[in-house]
Order: structure tokens, then C-alpha cells, then sequence
């Protein structure tokens, strides 16, 4: 696994073998960044299920000026923590936090120019999931979301938030949704 655009392109990242996690594989993660790069630079991302911090990595990389890595997993963010160190990306553009999704995101109160939902294969709940970010105010007007998933399908609306790009990759598939200006 590596960094395949950018600053950090072609350093390698620890924790491919993470148990838990399913990183996005290089081709997609290539062709999915070629999708949102007009929307990358300066950003401010959230990586809600960061696993090994590989998409969050890629969009500071790319230019993002701050990422937050969120994951339940103690030994995923401390993976990410030494990923941050190895690629050399300053503190004051990160941070990295061991909590459970729906924790994290009642007691956060930032919004975010670009959020990554990433979850674990078995889990199907981005439908509830998508509202649930318009609802506490978690994404930026004109912000996106982007959603990777493996079962299900998703609706072309949540709220404000209209699907814009829809791709299938093997058994694989990303949604990118925007948010509306109001």
C-alpha cells in the first residue's frame, strides 16, 4: 500500500495486513482521487473510519490542510500515528482520535469540506448515516461525502445531500454525494 498521488506520491504505508480493515485498493483509490481533485486542496477532511489513515493520507497529499482520522480500533490509529510520522506530515494538520463513530460525532462540532465513510465490510448503515451528517452539521455547503461499500445500494438523496458520482470497481463501489448551497 502506498501514497499514489502528491506531496508524499509513492511512499509506502504501514498496516495493509491491519487486522479489521480493508484498504482501498490502489486503483480505486487512484480513480476515486481523480474524481474529487478539484476539491482536495486546502480542504478539511474527515476520515471517519480511518483504518490504516489511507484516504485521509492521500488528501493531505494532495493538498488538504487538515485531516481528522477517527477509528475505534487502538491499534488502527496507532498505525495511522506512525504513518503520519513516516510520511513526515506536521501535527497541526492532524489529528487522530480512538472513538466509535456515533461518540465522535455527537461530541464533535466542526464541519468538514470532505468526509470519507470507509466503514467495515459488514456494516450497511450509510443510509442512516448520510442524514445523520446533514442533521448535526458535519458537512460544508457545497462539501462532499464520499461513501465506498461493498453491499447495498444508496439513494440518490439524502437531505442536501444529492449524489453526484456513482462508480462500481469489482464487488467494490463509490458514492460521492455533494451538499447543496442553501
Amino acid at each position: 500500500m502506498r501514497i499514489i498521488s502528491g506531496k508524499y506520491k509513492g511512499k509506502e504505508i504501514l498496516g495493509y495486513q491491519l487486522e479489521g480493515t480493508r484498504p482501498t485498493q490502489d486503483r480505486v483509490k487512484e480513480s476515486l482521487f481523480a474524481m474529487i481533485q478539484n476539491e482536495v486542496g486546502e480542504a478539511k477532511v474527515l476520515d471517519l473510519f480511518a483504518g490504516t489513515g489511507n484516504l485521509g493520507l492521500e488528501a493531505l497529499s494532495n493538498g488538504a490542510r487538515h485531516c481528522t482520522f477517527i477509528d475505534n480500533n487502538p491499534k488502527a490509529t496507532q498505525t495511522i500515528k506512525k504513518n503520519i510520522d513516516h510520511l513526515g506530515i506536521s501535527q497541526n494538520q492532524v489529528s487522530v482520535i480512538t472513538s466509535d463513530y456515533r461518540a465522535f460525532l455527537t461530541q464533535d462540532k466542526e464541519s468538514y469540506d470532505i468526509i470519507f465513510l470507509d466503514p467495515p465490510y459488514r456494516y450497511t448503515f450509510l443510509s442512516e448515516l448520510l442524514p445523520t451528517l446533514i442533521q448535526q452539521n458535519k458537512v460544508t455547503p457545497a462539501g462532499i461525502v464520499v461513501c465506498e461499500y461493498e453491499n447495498g445500494n444508496l439513494d440518490e438523496r439524502y437531505q442536501d445531500l444529492v449524489l453526484i458520482k456513482k462508480r462500481k470497481y469489482g464487488y467494490k463501489q463509490i458514492a460521492i454525494f455533494k451538499r447543496e448551497e442553501t
